[in-house]
């Protein structure tokens, strides 16, 4: 736990998180795609993290893919009693480097486009997105306040993925 008293979760490419208790939560994203969803009213959050727009007929439905990242989500919050007419919603990543080939190009794309159909098929509003582009993205998610800061780094290095990492972190000085 942090000094504020936040618990802190790093969101894995492929992974939901959702709590009812104060946390900040971290991802970092490339062409994949983030949603957070906030309730206003009952002042708690979740966050997914998928890479790929569409499920495929021969795979299991996982978070990895948008639509089942989004309707689990979703699910969270309704199984805590959650009114969704409070919910508040943000888009980050999507982004496509300098070098990318056409089809990285279209699977950015894709992951954004997903994520706004399936808000928009929940009557979710958007309050902000930060999409596309060619940098990717560090993310920190307050859940119990719905505050968002986003960095955009020109590379993601290994200790962006995983910041918790004690041997990754610098030494105090």
């Amino acid at each position: 736990m942090n000094q504020a008293g936040y618990r802190e979760y790093h969101l894995k490419p492929g992974f939901i998180f959702f709590t009812v208790d104060p946390t900040v939560i971290l991802s970092v994203l490339g062409t994949s795609v983030a949603v957070t969803l906030f309730d206003r009213q009952g002042e708690i959050g979740g966050m997914n993290h998928f890479v790929y727009p569409h499920l495929r007929p021969e795979v299991q439905p996982t978070a990895i893919y948008a639509r089942p990242a989004m309707v689990q989500l979703i699910r969270m919050f309704r199984q805590s009693d959650a009114d969704l007419d409070h919910l508040e919603a943000h888009v980050i990543g999507g982004a496509v480097p300098e070098d990318a080939d056409d089809d990285i190009r279209e699977m950015a794309q894709l992951n954004i486009e997903a994520a706004m159909r399936m808000l928009e098929h929940y009557n979710i509003p958007i309050a902000g997105q930060e999409v596309g582009g060619r940098h990717g993205r560090k993310v920190l998610f307050n859940t119990s306040t719905g505050e968002l800061v986003i960095a955009k780094v020109e590379k993601i290095r290994k200790s962006d993925w995983f910041p918790m990492d004690p041997s990754l972190r610098r030494p105090e000085e």
